[in-house]
């Protein structure tokens, strides 16, 4: 059996998590959708997760009792329907799965949140705003293509976007 990395709620369990102070919960939110021709459908979710899984395990490493949940794997895609199987939920239905992991959170007093949003779709930022004033959560939006920009142009031709180069990559 592989190593349980206490980190990761998918993996580990009631007896070791139970004994952990955890501190920020990471939520990633991939999306299910057409990426053109070459890109699985799971793009989204699968780079989101590895971003998590990546920066979840240094910060473990680095002493942060940091919890990494279960990543969402369909999002707000109603543009993009007109492709098969594209799947989507409306924007209430994330704003009230935002809300119930908060209460979940909540009711376990860990009261940190990191959103990790991996879909250009979703425009969490209201949904949080709106959360702030029901939740003792203190929540965290990062849209992880938006994080250091400028080293984009040191590692691509041409970043893009949607099924463009750096998603590629």
């Amino acid at each position: 059996m592989a190593e349980i990395r206490d980190w990761k709620l998918d993996e580990t369990n009631l007896g070791r998590a139970g004994q952990i102070p955890y501190e920020v919960a990471v939520l990633p939110i991939g999306a299910t959708e057409a990426h053109n021709l070459h890109l699985p459908y799971g793009t989204d979710t699968i780079e989101v997760e590895a971003i998590a899984q990546r920066a979840c395990e240094r910060a473990w490493g680095e002493g942060a009792e940091v919890l990494l949940l279960p990543t969402q794997p369909v999002s707000i895609n109603e543009n993009t329907l007109g492709f098969p199987w594209t799947l989507s939920l409306k924007p209430t239905t994330i704003l009230s799965i935002l809300r119930d992991v908060c209460s979940s959170l909540e009711a376990h007093r860990l009261l940190k949140l990191l959103v990790l949003n991996g879909h250009g779709g979703n425009e969490l930022k209201p949904f949080l705003r709106e959360l702030h004033r029901e939740t003792k959560v203190q929540m965290v939006l990062v849209n992880w293509w938006e994080v250091d920009p400028e080293g984009h142009a040191t590692i691509f031709d041409s970043p893009g976007e949607h099924g463009d180069e750096m998603e590629t990559s």
